[in-house]
């Protein structure tokens, strides 16, 4: 993927936007590593019924039980009578008497009016990118990962990252869920019970990364920040600071001579907070699997042996139940430090809170509200969502919401994503009266940003999906986090990016 000079200089501006106490040194485009998972999965999956046992299933619904009498009807012989039967039994659509005879069940009855559609466990094998930075399944396609010999002879730069190959007690379930439906083949027919296994791990590459290194003003420390397109990669950027730190060199030898103009751009997080804002982050999501660390202790009390055991497990259970209150003061002082330098005006949002922020910003705007969505979705974006802004639009607030990136690809996925989207904003202009629908701006925007702006009262901008997610604590929970501001500056400075994206 070439780089242009200008797409460097789009992302060291936004990184001098984000650390104002830096001087930007040198943007450069980097190959990471992820690894390229083959899972063994189990699946819940749409099937249809073979034609024989279709056949067999309709009989037994007009009550020919006995399998001579159906292999009569049918023309067929005993063993195909059989094959069928035992098909159906697997299914539990037909039950099996004494006498042989076969009687239909309540599923089999659905299966018939679903025209022989029916729903079976299967395994399966599925191909993950596996991201050892970050530590999570990559929202990217697989397809576009690059091999090590693609990267020499493009002649990228890898850094030494020495990433750590994943154990399955890594992969979490829900977002593999996600994956599959999102890049999966048919995504809307399959639902993973299950991860049995890792059958094979490749080390790959990502080539989409733009790593920014900035110098501290009046200090030798430098500061490494990984940008994907205009998204700053949080989790990335901490760990490869860690590295930096550690010593590893993460620069390529031909660019450590050069160096980028000082930009000059509107203020936003000073260094201080944004590094409270990473450590809370970070110290949050250590509560969370403290939290889940201490849960699942507690649930193998009952399988312990014998006494010594039974004293191992609980004197592991205190630890961790220590480590995890240390966890939660440090997080507690963590907060309140950042609420005392910056007067409460800025805030980390965590997943379940972006549902009711989402709420009060369309109940409390008054002139313009901006939305930006990777993706839209009914199910985050439903009826009580579209009444609100409808509502707002209804009192004079212009409503901008910028969507869809991925949709104008070819493909069925792109499609439905095109066709929900457009489904729920055609739901929403119906609710809008006619006079008023031009205070409703919508583009379809390739843009991965997702961030909202409320009038000059607040701004958030993160990884949360606000028109695609709800993120509730249910089975599909996953954590996404957003960065909170009241200062006008970084309000200024959203309403900028938004006015390029609808400009």
């Amino acid at each position: 993927m070439n780089t242009t000079h200008d797409e460097l200089n789009d992302v060291a501006a936004r990184a001098k936007r984000r650390f104002p106490d830096h001087r930007v040194d040198v943007p450069f485009r980097v190959c990471l590593p992820v690894y390229e998972l083959r899972l063994k999965v189990t699946e819940i999956a749409e099937d249809e019924l073979s034609t024989p046992a279709r056949f067999v299933l309709q009989l037994s619904n007009l009550k020919v039980t006995q399998p001579a009498e159906i292999g009569r009807m049918l023309g067929m012989s005993q063993n195909y009578v059989a094959g069928a039967a035992a098909e159906l039994l697997g299914e539990n659509l037909v039950t099996q008497s004494p006498g042989a005879g076969i009687g239909i069940t309540d599923p089999g009855r659905q299966v018939l009016r679903d025209r022989g559609r029916t729903r079976r466990p299967r395994n399966k094998h599925i191909r993950v990118p596996y991201d050892p930075l970050s530590r999570r399944i990559l929202d990217t396609d697989v397809q576009r990962l690059l091999d090590r010999d693609e990267v020499r002879k493009d002649g990228l730069f890898i850094p030494s990252t020495k990433p750590r190959r994943p154990r399955l007690g890594n992969v979490r379930i829900d977002q593999v869920r996600d994956y599959e439906r999102f890049y999966g083949r048919q995504r809307d027919r399959v639902e993973i019970l299950e991860i049995s296994d890792i059958k094979d791990v490749r080390l790959k590459y990502r080539n989409d990364v733009i790593l920014v290194k900035l110098d501290a003003v009046n200090s030798d420390k430098s500061l490494f920040a990984a940008f994907q397109a205009q998204q700053y990669l949080e989790e990335e950027s901490a760990y490869l600071q860690r590295l930096a730190d550690s010593g590893i060199d993460l620069v390529p030898d031909d660019l450590k001579a050069d160096q980028f103009t000082d930009w000059i751009r509107p203020q936003a997080f000073s260094q201080e907070e944004s590094s409270l804002l990473q450590e809370i982050d970070d110290l949050d999501q250590e509560v969370t699997d403290a939290d889940r660390a201490v849960a699942e202790a507690r649930a193998t009390q009952g399988t312990t042996q014998d006494e010594k055991e039974r004293s191992d497990l609980e004197a592991q259970i205190k630890t961790l139940e220590s480590e995890k209150l240390q966890l939660e003061q440090l997080l507690e002082e963590r907060e309140s430090k950042l609420t005392s330098i910056t007067e409460g005006q800025i805030r980390l949002i965590k997943t379940e809170e972006h549902r009711q922020l989402l709420m009060t910003a369309i109940g409390n705007a008054s002139a313009e509200l901006t939305l930006v969505s990777a993706w839209i979705d009914p199910y985050a974006f439903d009826d009580e969502v579209c009444r609100l802004l409808a509502a707002a639009i209804g009192r004079g607030v212009h409503v901008r919401i910028a969507w869809g990136l991925g949709v104008r690809k070819r493909g069925a996925e792109a499609s439905r994503n095109r066709e929900k989207g457009n489904a729920v904003l055609s739901r929403l202009r119906d609710l809008i009266p006619r006079d008023l629908r031009d205070h409703l701006t919508t583009k379809i925007a390739e843009t991965h940003e997702k961030f909202i702006v409320c009038d000059h009262n607040f701004c958030a901008w993160g990884s949360f999906n606000w028109l695609s997610y709800r993120g509730e604590r249910d089975s599909g929970y996953r954590r996404e986090t957003s960065s909170y501001s009241e200062r006008l500056d970084d309000i200024g400075l959203w309403k900028a990016r938004a006015d390029e994206l609808f400009g």
